[in-house]
């Protein structure tokens, strides 16, 4: 009942995903990392889901290899799945980038995940919270915030113009 005529039946997310970003790669939802419980714990567990499937279950593809994180970034491009930046455990902002590509199923409990750092294309000294990615033209154009933080370890007072520029990140991948 409420349901929109065609769509298959809800799936509860899983236990401890709360506030974590995700994307539709080769017919799955993937969801990675992310903030959950009421203390707000970083993870970097990877889940996904066969949206295709007659029954759809979440699958627990364990600990990525990036840290736990929240406020990350999450995109598909080159038909691999990425991660940018985010806000690790200690609140500080990070500024990697991480790539996976999908290895077939060996059996029936799926495909697998194998995760590499790659090379900034921006600016490796602009860590990034709140990371927003979008592929467009062949490029992952990269907009987030460093926060606060880094505004104040550089000695400047917030709310100034120039301190909200320095923390406003643009980059191209």
């Amino acid at each position: 009942e409420g349901a929109t005529e065609g769509a298959g039946p809800f799936v509860a997310f899983p236990p401890g995903c709360e506030r974590l970003p995700g994307a539709l790669f080769r017919g799955r939802l993937w969801l990675f990392g992310g903030m959950s419980g009421a203390e707000g714990h970083c993870g970097n567990k990877v889940w996904s889901l066969d949206v295709g499937a007659r029954e759809p279950r979440w699958r627990d593809h364990g600990e990525a290899s990036w840290c736990a994180r929240r406020a990350h970034g999450v995109a598909v491009f080159e038909d691999r799945l990425w991660v940018f930046g985010g806000i690790d455990s200690a609140g500080a902002p990070l500024d990697d980038a991480w790539a996976a590509t999908q290895k077939p199923a060996e059996n029936a409990a799926g495909p697998t995940l194998d995760w590499k750092e790659e090379p900034a294309g921006g600016p490796r000294e602009r860590p990034r919270g709140a990371a927003q990615p979008v592929v467009h033209g062949g490029r992952v154009w990269l907009f987030g915030r460093t926060g606060s933080e880094l505004a104040a370890e550089e000695g400047s007072e917030p709310g100034r113009e120039s301190d909200q520029e320095r923390s406003e990140c643009f980059d191209l991948w």
